[in-house]
């Protein structure tokens, strides 16, 4: 069992942190990203107008048994986000 309040996760990540003490294999993630109109609940934590375009960002993160280990859900500003995809040929 792992006390998460004792680890200062300024200097060792959660990811190292679940590799280093559990043997867990991170292996693959997906993220979606969908426009929509910003949820009244998230205008006023992002300080945004609702219904004003937010980008919707869902994360998966999987082990080397494709099960997935963590979960993320987030809203970002429009005028905040940007993506950055790099592909390469192996």
């Amino acid at each position: 069992e792992i006390d998460f309040f004792k680890i200062d996760f300024r200097v060792k990540s959660l990811y190292e942190t679940l590799v280093s003490r559990t043997g867990l294999v991170i292996a693959s993630s997906e993220e979606e990203f969908r426009a929509e109109a910003c949820p009244p609940d998230m205008a006023d934590i992002l300080n945004f107008t609702a219904g004003r375009p937010v980008i919707h960002v869902k994360r998966y993160t999987f082990d080397d048994q494709y099960k997935c280990f963590e979960w993320c859900e987030q809203y970002e500003r429009t005028d905040r986000f940007s993506i950055k995809v790099r592909s390469e040929n192996h």
